[in-house]
């Protein structure tokens, strides 16, 4: 009977201590209504520099990616579809499994932080080396 009391009181403890933490995250002066931090075990960042005109190989990532632009303009270009150009402080995002390049204009370096899920490897599936996927694509240096 005693062990049945002592689980008891640990569900009920249990129980009310997440009630009570949820109501805590909740009276967050920072933010209204609800909002949990997910963890980031998944997500990989990095930065990297293009000179002018280089760019990138075909390739694709499982769980997509997130480009943004730190320093001069950036060319994305997703397969079928035309060269996007942007430039900094602006993002792109690339679907799951969906095969492009990116890289900098030709005539301006360009300097890029990624964000790209990493939960299967490989983190990028790569295609063509960039020089062969330039003369194919039409894409000039």
């Amino acid at each position: 009977m005693t062990r049945i009391i002592v689980a008891c009181s640990f569900v009920l403890l249990l129980v009310a201590s997440t009630r009570w933490i949820g109501h805590a995250e909740q009276d967050d002066p920072h933010f209204t209504g609800h909002s949990d931090v997910l963890d980031a075990k998944d997500l990989s960042a990095s930065r990297r520099r293009f000179d002018a005109g280089a760019r990138s190989a075909w390739h694709s990532h499982s769980k997509g990616q997130v480009l943004f632009v730190e320093e001069g303009r950036a060319h994305v270009q997703r397969k079928g579809q035309p060269i996007k150009e942007f430039g900094v402080g602006e993002t792109d995002y690339t679907g799951p499994n969906v095969v492009h390049w990116h890289g900098a204009t030709p005539d301006r370096t360009r300097d890029r932080t990624s964000s790209t899920g990493t939960a299967r490897r490989p983190i990028a599936v790569w295609s063509r080396s960039p020089s062969a996927s330039a003369r194919s694509s039409g894409w000039r240096r």
